[in-house]
Order: C-alpha cells, then structure tokens, then sequence
C-alpha cells in the first residue's frame, strides 16, 4: 500500500538540482497569507542568475511532478503569475 509519505518522498526527489531547489525555495519563502507567491521572471532570473528559459522548464517541470502550481486566474493577461507550493 502506498501511503502519503511516500508519494511525498517521491516528489521530493525532484527536487534533485540545484535550479529546482532554489525556485522551489524562492515560491515557499515569498508565500503571502493565502499561500501564493507572485513572482516575475525577471526577479526569479535575478535571484537566480539562470536565464528566462531556464527558469521556465524548472518552473514547468515543478508543476508537471506536482510540487507546485500556478495560479489559475489572473486578474490580466500581462499580470505576475503566482505560485504555491503543494503540501501533502
């Protein structure tokens, strides 16, 4: 039987670089009370020194193995997307 614990575990192991734990980590400390960071590009590359793509796939690849998600519903297009970390 696979339990909670272990899917989180599973997940964690996706955080396996060096890019993926400094976004993760970026999204988790600029959480505001509703739990969702926003946060550019721009100041994710700035933090980061990584590019606009790179910060794209790790953002991408957090969403896709379920550590993060986006915010689906922006005020406006040109709006900051948000983030929060998915707690198990």
């Amino acid at each position: 039987m696979i339990t909670i614990e272990d899917i989180a575990k599973i997940q964690h192991k996706q955080l396996n670089t060096l890019s993926s734990k400094l976004i993760y980590l970026i999204i988790r400390n600029e959480k505001k009370e509703d739990g969702w960071s926003a946060i550019s590009l721009a100041a994710f590359e700035s933090a980061t020194g990584m590019s606009s793509n790179s910060v794209a796939r790790t953002l991408n690849r957090l969403i896709k193995v379920g550590l993060i998600e986006q915010n689906p519903s922006k005020e406006h297009p040109n709006s900051t997307n948000e983030y929060r970390i998915i707690e198990l």
